[in-house]
């Protein structure tokens, strides 16, 4: 079963999944949103530590993009990994007043940019409404959003009852309400797709773009020596199917998404292999 999730969750945790993301984490999911994830991520300080007494490092933090963005983002965003640590250091004493629990996860030394959070054993039922209470503190929604939430998730469980697809319904302790439905039954699927199709209904010009999109990325890839083809969904939407658990197909992707005639849209400026010039051919790996 799954359930529709409110956006109420988003917005407890919307700077925790800012973080997250910032970070580099790339499984946060909304069953996920009563509490930052628990997953250590990389730590600046360190690879920064690393790179000044390695050589190799050095010369590998000199050209290598990732290391450079991950710095930039420390850079920039001191104060608010500060303003973050500093919620959470709320979020312990609150747990701590309510006898709950929790241990503190840090990302690297502790020298200003270092992100820091807490973590509860989600299981526990206690554990878990405590943090949902705290933060549900910072940002209470105002039950106007409530109802209109709610207006939402019910025209949503409406229209799958109407098409022969079971639901099962239930309001949380904040007062929102849920739809639950067998994600494994294809019929459901396409009924719930069906239901969003036609509140937002994708126009045939950004169709067309998005199709035309696809088939560069395919032309591309077949071009410097990829496995690669079209897959259309029932409402015309081409997607681009290739290996990707070849990091040289994702190499190849890299460079072909840095490239101008793709940012330009420009189908005009790439050659007939589909590459703007001789470094396109990624085909390696490298």
């Amino acid at each position: 079963m799954i359930t529709t999730t409110p956006r109420r969750s988003r917005r407890l945790l919307l700077c925790g999944a800012i973080a997250l993301t910032g970070l580099g984490l790339t499984s946060f999911t909304v069953a996920d949103a009563a509490a930052p994830a628990a997953t250590p991520v990389r730590s600046v300080a360190v690879a920064a530590d690393d790179a000044a007494t390695d050589d190799t490092a050095t010369d590998d933090t000199a050209t290598d993009d990732t290391a450079t963005d991950d710095t930039a983002w420390a850079d920039e965003n001191t104060d608010w990994v500060a303003e973050s640590n500093v919620e959470q250091d709320q979020l312990a004493a609150y747990l701590t007043d309510h006898g709950i629990a929790y241990t503190v996860e840090q990302d690297g030394d502790d020298n200003g940019s270092s992100w820091r959070w807490v973590d509860v054993d989600y299981s526990d039922q206690a554990a878990s409404d405590a943090v949902d209470d705290f933060y549900w503190s910072l940002y209470p929604v105002a039950q106007s959003e409530i109802d209109a939430e709610n207006a939402d998730t019910d025209a949503l469980g409406s229209y799958l009852e109407a098409h022969g697809i079971a639901v099962t319904t239930s309001t949380d302790r904040h007062g929102f309400h849920t739809v639950d439905w067998n994600v494994d039954d294809p019929a459901a699927e396409s009924a719930v797709e069906d239901y969003y199709w036609e509140l937002y209904p994708t126009s045939p010009e950004d169709i067309a773009a998005i199709n035309t999109e696809a088939e560069s990325e395919v032309a591309y890839l077949t071009a410097n020596g990829f496995t690669a083809s079209i897959e259309t969904d029932r409402h015309g939407i081409e997607s681009s199917v290739f290996d990707d658990n070849d990091d040289a197909v994702w190499a190849a992707l890299d460079t072909y998404w840095s490239s101008d005639s793709y940012w330009s849209n420009d189908a005009s400026s790439t050659d007939s292999s589909g590459s703007t010039d001789s470094s396109g051919s990624t085909s390696s790996g490298d």
